[in-house]
């Protein structure tokens, strides 16, 4: 690819989850800090005082009340603090660990983009060697029907070109493996 923006890398899975750890992780914040604040219970209960199944139904058997309850976290502050600082604590080893992965993700397309470039330029230098060796059997083909050499000359002309062919061959399988590096490096799909 011409361009190898952070929109590629942000598709592989080990950066989607290590952004997902520091969202959990913020709202492991937000929650601690929510801790803080007094807590108001209203509990609305009904009450039934019947002593026999026939008067269970009747107005003056039932008893209706709200009962309240208050929490005010003053004497917790000591362990909200601490559940606040090891929110904050696990938060900041997200954020680093994302970094991290961000960095080796950026060191791993480098190194496979550097690849890629390289072997393409080398399998440009060797199609240009496998020209040359083209032409050299060509000569000797047509040397031969001129009936200047005999054809084993022409048989040897060949050798170096299939040779040639070969490592042309093996060039573009490494290129193809670099390739597949740099896709898996990039998340996949670079092409698309």
């Amino acid at each position: 690819p011409s361009q190898l923006g952070y929109s590629l890398l942000a598709r592989r899975a080990d950066l989607q989850a290590a952004h997902w750890y520091i969202e959990s992780s913020l709202s492991s914040i937000d929650a601690a800090k929510a801790a803080f604040y007094p807590d108001i219970n209203l509990m609305a209960f009904l009450q039934q005082d019947a002593l026999h199944l026939s008067d269970l139904f009747r107005h003056s058997a039932q008893q209706y009340g709200i009962t309240g309850g208050l929490t005010l976290p003053i004497f917790d502050s000591g362990r909200l603090n601490a559940n606040l600082d090891i929110a904050k604590a696990q938060s900041n080893l997200s954020i680093a660990n994302y970094n991290k992965a961000v960095v080796d993700a950026v060191n791993d397309v480098a190194r496979a983009a550097s690849q890629v470039e390289t072997l393409a330029q080398k399998n440009q230098h060797q199609q240009q060697i496998e020209h040359d060796a083209q032409r050299v059997v060509g000569l000797a083909q047509a040397r031969f029907n001129a009936g200047i050499i005999a054809g084993s000359r022409v048989s040897e002309a060949k050798i170096p070109a299939l040779r040639e062919q070969c490592n042309g061959l093996l060039l573009q399988g490494q290129w193809l493996d670099a390739s597949i590096q740099l896709t898996s490096a990039l998340g996949g799909g670079y092409h698309s």
